[in-house]
């Protein structure tokens, strides 16, 4: 397996999201996740990377590339704290994305770096 690969991960993950951050053409808006979902993020990624054989089965390690983990959702996926959809969102607000996610993970030397998570 070389170093340097690129592997798309799906994972299914409720978690809170940080308000939006800026929206895309076709309803996709990105997100910026609170730091106790990328913690489960790095969990799903490390057991789908083991299960595959990407990380050595004595552990490996899984990074976020940045400090700053961006989900892109269209804007029917998520609710607001009084259920309203994204439109209605202000900065501050927290959320919670019932969903399919994809993360693109970066591999090398037994450990994994990520970034984006998109919807699927």
């Amino acid at each position: 397996m070389p170093d340097h690969q690129t592997v798309a991960i799906r994972l299914s993950l409720t978690g809170t999201i940080l308000s939006p951050t800026g929206s895309h053409l076709g309803g996709k808006i990105s997100m910026r996740a609170d730091n106790p979902t990328i913690q489960k993020i790095k969990q799903e990624i490390k057991s789908q990377l083991l299960l595959q054989g990407y990380l050595p089965q004595s552990g490996g390690y899984v990074y976020p590339a940045s400090d700053d983990i961006v989900a892109h959702v269209f804007s029917s996926m998520g609710l607001g704290p009084d259920e309203d959809m994204m439109r209605d969102w202000k900065a501050g607000d927290k959320v919670t994305i019932h969903t399919r996610l994809e993360v693109e993970c970066s591999l090398r030397d037994g450990m994994a770096f990520f970034r984006g998570v998109s919807v699927v």
